[in-house]
């Protein structure tokens, strides 16, 4: 087994568990959380966008980690999510971006969590639930600017408003939309819904006479300054140290903060003639070493890259052989030197793998699709300063 040089590394390995494991440094998330605030303006708050389970980080340990760098709120896309951070005693305020179906209210409302609303049905169901538990429930109202996805179409907002002002039990927090091409920086949508958002928010103000909350940027947004003139951002890709697309890069200093590692489960000679997994769609033409890797497109490890994607073993781009299967894989190409429980390298800065950004490309997608399509049952091995300090490990969060 080779010697592990990283600290980080070697601290995750010197605890007992699966061998293919995903690490997240926390030392990143801080940093890149701490710049990100650096780019708004002082009078924006930061939102830390942390849905679907911290984009496959861990939502609970890059909250944590986020409020402690600057952010002072949350953002997740089911109430499901939101009970998991208050079950941890998380006590920022966390909002539910996205619909809420009506049998959900009564538990968003006794949860304390603010809600986006965009219609009529669910602003009634809301104030009525919280008006039975003698509550004062936060709303904020979302605009469809241009996206034609979750919002109220401009027309339809103000009578929502007017229709709001009528009842008892809901108090308005904030006024959002979201931008459907801010990662595209010639798009024309992007001047089109800023125009119209600031529009009705005009309208909104006129209308109730009271301050809210004004919030549209997310992380491509506030890398071009597009969170001016708002109170929160809301962050996310970012966080986690992924460029929001190829034209909008991160800022100076940020970095990944995920690694996806394991170890080598064989190590075997092909012979010329030899196919490779299922379907035998890599056949040697000559000999080659080949290494078993314990991970698979039940993991999150998709089966479109096989063939087409590559680890690093042993300091070498090994390409990754044959059909990637529900929980193994192989890739070819090792030295001889290479033996059974040496690392490798699957993914992300701490392993000498591919970025995400690379596999996502060489899949057809984008790095949000990789790394929250990441399994559960990985187990997240949380570093900081060349120490573990937690653990998720099946669904249990432990300190270390």
């Amino acid at each position: 087994m080779t010697e592990i040089a990283d600290p980080n590394v070697a601290a995750v390995y010197a605890l007992p568990g699966r061998s293919t494991r995903a690490i997240v440094d926390l030392d990143a998330i801080a940093g890149n959380v701490t710049i990100l605030r650096h780019l708004l303006p002082a009078s924006t708050s930061m939102m830390a966008v942390v849905k679907a389970n911290g984009y496959g980080h861990g939502a609970v340990m890059v909250s944590r980690c986020a409020l402690a760098s600057g952010v002072t709120m949350l953002g997740v896309a089911t109430v499901g999510e939101a009970a998991e951070l208050l079950d941890h005693q998380i006590t920022a305020p966390i909002l539910l971006l996205g619909p809420c179906d009506v049998s959900e209210v009564r538990r968003a409302v006794s949860l304390g969590i603010e809600i986006t609303v965009a219609g009529p049905e669910l602003l009634d169901a809301i104030d009525a639930a919280a008006g039975e538990m003698g509550r004062m429930a936060r709303i904020h109202l979302k605009v469809d600017s241009g996206m034609h996805r979750y919002g109220a179409a401009p027309a339809d907002v103000l009578a929502l408003v007017d229709r709001m002002a009528g009842l008892e039990s809901v108090e308005l927090a904030g006024v959002s939309t979201h931008y459907a091409a801010a990662d595209e920086t010639e798009h024309v949508a992007n001047a089109r819904q800023a125009a119209i958002f600031e529009q009705v928010a005009a309208q909104i103000r006129v209308r109730i006479g009271h301050p809210f909350a004004l919030h549209a940027a997310n992380s491509a947004a506030t890398f071009r300054g597009m969170a001016a003139g708002t109170d929160i951002a809301r962050c996310g890709i970012a966080i986690y140290g992924l460029a929001p697309s190829p034209q909008v890069g991160l800022a100076a200093g940020m970095r990944p903060s995920l690694s996806l590692m394991s170890r080598l489960g064989r190590v075997h000679l092909g012979r010329v003639g030899d196919g490779i997994g299922y379907g035998h769609t890599y056949v040697c033409e000559a000999e080659e070493w080949f290494g078993l890797i314990p991970l698979g497109y039940a993991d999150g490890y998709r089966r479109a890259l096989s063939n087409r994607s590559w680890v690093c073993i042993a300091g070498q781009r090994c390409p990754v052989r044959g059909n990637v299967s529900m929980d193994q894989m192989v890739a070819g190409g090792l030295g001889e030197a290479c033996r059974t429980a040496d690392l490798v390298g699957i993914a992300g800065p701490l392993s000498g793998g591919p970025g995400f950004e690379e596999l996502a490309e060489l899949w057809g997608s984008i790095p949000y699709e990789m790394v929250t399509g990441l399994s559960d049952r990985i187990p997240r091995y949380y570093v900081a300063n060349g120490q573990v300090v937690a653990t998720l490990i099946e669904g249990r969060l432990e300190t270390v």
